[in-house]
C-alpha cells in the first residue's frame, strides 16, 4: 500500500553509491525483479507485480503475494506442536544471509533470527512437558548449534537427562554449559543454571 520515489528505493538499498551508480543498480534490480516473477511478459506488457505512476514504485494491491516471512511469524507465535513444527521447517538460517554487510537487511535478520529462536524453545518446552524427550534434546541441540550460548537450551537438555536419571549426562551437560560460556563470552553460568545443576544432580 506504499509508494516510493527511485531516489528512496536507491538510498534503502545502496546508501553507500553515489546517485548515478545507485539509480543504475535500481534499474538492474527492476529489470531482474521483473523478470523473475512473470518470465513469460510479452515485451512492452507493463509488468503487474511492480507497479509505478510517473516516479513512484509500489507492489500491485490487486497482486496475492504470500512470504514465507509471514507465515514463519504467524506459526513461530503458535501455541500448539504441529505449527511451531512448521515454523521451525521454515526457517533455514539467517535471513538474506548474503547481504549481511547492509544494513537495511540487519534489523529484520536479527528479529527472525530471534524469533527462531523463542520459537524452538517452546516447542522444545512442549515436548518436555509432554515426555518426548528425545524430540526436545534434538531441538535442544538444534539450538545449540546456531546459538552455542544459548543457556535455556542446555536447561532443557539438563531436564531430560534428569527425567531419564541419567546425573552423570546432566553433570556433562552443565560442564559443557561452563565450558562453552567461558570460552566465548569470558562469563559464567547464570545463578538459575547453575541451581538448576544442582538441583538435578543431588
Amino acid at each position: 500500500g506504499k509508494w516510493f520515489t527511485r531516489e528512496q528505493l536507491s538510498d534503502r538499498l545502496w546508501s553507500e553509491l553515489d546517485i548515478e551508480a545507485s539509480a543504475q543498480n535500481l534499474k538492474v534490480a527492476l529489470n531482474a525483479l521483473n523478470r523473475a516473477l512473470e518470465p513469460h511478459r510479452e515485451p512492452g506488457q507493463s509488468p503487474f507485480f511492480i507497479t509505478h505512476r510517473e516516479s513512484l514504485y509500489g507492489l500491485n494491491p490487486a497482486a496475492q503475494i504470500n512470504l514465507d516471512i509471514d507465515d514463519f511469524l504467524t506459526l513461530a507465535s503458535a501455541e500448539n506442536v504441529d505449527d511451531l513444527e512448521e515454523a521451525l521447517t521454515i526457517y533455514r538460517g539467517d535471513y538474506l544471509c548474503e547481504n549481511t554487510a547492509e544494513g537495511w537487511s540487519h534489523e529484520m535478520r536479527e528479529q527472525l533470527h530471534e524469533t527462531y529462536l523463542n520459537a524452538a524453545l517452546h516447542l522444545a518446552r512442549l515436548h518436555f512437558q509432554a515426555d518426548r524427550w528425545d524430540e526436545a534434546m534434538k531441538i535442544s541441540h538444534e539450538i545449540l548449534s546456531i546459538d552455542p550460548c544459548n543457556e535455556p537450551a542446555f536447561q532443557i537438555l539438563m531436564h531430560c537427562h534428569a527425567a531419564r536419571g541419567n546425573r552423570a549426562a546432566v553433570h556433562s551437560v552443565y560442564q559443557r554449559c561452563v565450558n562453552t560460556l567461558n570460552d566465548e563470552l569470558d562469563v559464567s553460568p547464570s545463578s538459575e543454571t547453575t541451581a538448576l545443576w544442582q538441583q538435578l544432580t543431588q
